[in-house]
């Protein structure tokens, strides 16, 4: 029942969202609008089912360095510093910036406390209490919503947009690895940032094919209870 009412929050957020979203939107069409919001969707879905794969047990230890690699791919800088430009009084400079970091809490105990650390660490920590016989958690099970919404959706620069997505995501912790009795459970909401570039490729005949690039931030954890 309890997922049920938190599906349903979610759903309702998403309707109020997804309008904020389209008002703001003045500098994109209905259709590449629709096409741009459809990808991050997609990508965080994607996003939440490598973090769902890398915790649990079906894959081998080969499968889940994959999954961590494809992971980290649809991140801006793929878990590494990265470039950005920095307006100065003489036009634009440009810096490396930290590597993403995934925001968390320690528990629902301790909800008003945060923790950040590099998407890479994560990922990987992901991986070695999944694999370590002595965790404290023998099966581990992190699911996330089917609802994504977005919101501050903004240009930044020609042919460059920001944004933020939003998803809710359930972490159970298990003593025993039938996963009949939950030792710990708890739900989050978190934010991620979205970076949209326009990228065009000229061709032979001089024309210029044009795509989306869609590339994920960093997360932050909005509340967990």
């Amino acid at each position: 029942m309890k997922k049920i009412l938190l599906l349903f929050a979610a759903f309702c957020f998403s309707m109020s969202a997804f309008s904020q979203v389209v008002a703001n939107n003045d500098n994109l069409s209905g259709q590449d609008f629709e096409n741009v919001a459809s990808e991050i969707k997609s990508i965080v879905k994607k996003f939440q089912r490598c973090v769902g794969n890398l915790a649990g047990d079906v894959y081998s230890h080969k499968e889940k360095e994959d999954i961590r690699i494809r992971a980290l791919a649809i991140f801006i800088g793929e878990g590494e510093r990265y470039p950005i430009a920095v307006p100065t009084r003489y036009g634009f400079d440009t810096t490396m910036h930290n590597a993403v970091v995934m925001g968390s809490a320690p528990s629902k105990k301790n909800r008003g406390q945060r923790k950040y650390e590099p998407m890479k660490t994560y990922l990987s920590q992901l991986i070695k209490n999944s694999e370590n016989p002595n965790y404290k958690y023998k099966k581990i099970v992190i699911e996330g919503a089917d609802v994504v919404t977005l919101d501050n959706f903004r240009k930044i620069g020609e042919g460059r947009y920001i944004a933020a997505a939003h998803y809710l995501q359930k972490y159970t912790g298990y003593v025993s690895g039938d996963m009949v009795k939950a030792q710990y459970q708890d739900y989050t909401a978190k934010t991620i940032t979205i970076f949209i570039n326009l990228i065009e490729i000229e061709q032979k005949d001089g024309s210029f094919e044009q795509y989306w690039q869609i590339k994920l931030g960093d997360v932050e954890c909005d509340d967990v209870w």
